[in-house]
């Protein structure tokens, strides 16, 4: 996908489109996570640690 000047076709939506590499699904989560993993982290476990808490 990083390729430079490569075509990236987006599928998502009604109809098949170009779509710049930095505004790609892929690009906007891995960057989530590298700039702040633990928020991201938390974020994914969250919803794991309150089921834990109601077995006690």
């Amino acid at each position: 996908m990083g390729y430079p000047d490569a075509d990236i076709l987006n599928f998502d939506g009604d109809q098949l489109g170009r779509i710049r590499y930095e505004d790609t699904d892929h690009y906007q989560i891995t960057r989530r996570f590298l700039e702040n993993r633990n928020s991201v982290l938390h974020t994914l476990f969250e919803d794991e640690d309150e089921d834990e808490g109601d077995l006690v």
